[in-house]
């Protein structure tokens, strides 16, 4: 799946950009999903097994950009 490949090649240039043992404890300790694609299995299946890390979702995802945005305002 597109969005997969994609999300995987973000992550592995971040870990290129910078390889610190920081940015591997992160991803140690998972991604972060919001939107409503962290709902969405055929996403979050193989997302986790490209990254081999695990994922986590926040309450809500479907909502959370629009919450995240409000509370700062």
């Amino acid at each position: 799946m597109r969005i997969t490949e994609a999300v995987a090649a973000m992550v592995s240039g971040m870990l290129d950009q910078d390889p610190s043992s920081q940015t591997l404890d992160v991803l140690r300790r998972g991604t972060v999903l919001t939107g409503g694609g962290a709902l969405r299995a055929d996403i979050t299946c193989p997302l986790t097994a490209r990254l081999q890390a695990p994922l986590q979702t926040v309450p809500a995802p479907h909502t959370s950009a629009v919450r995240g945005a409000a509370h700062h305002h």
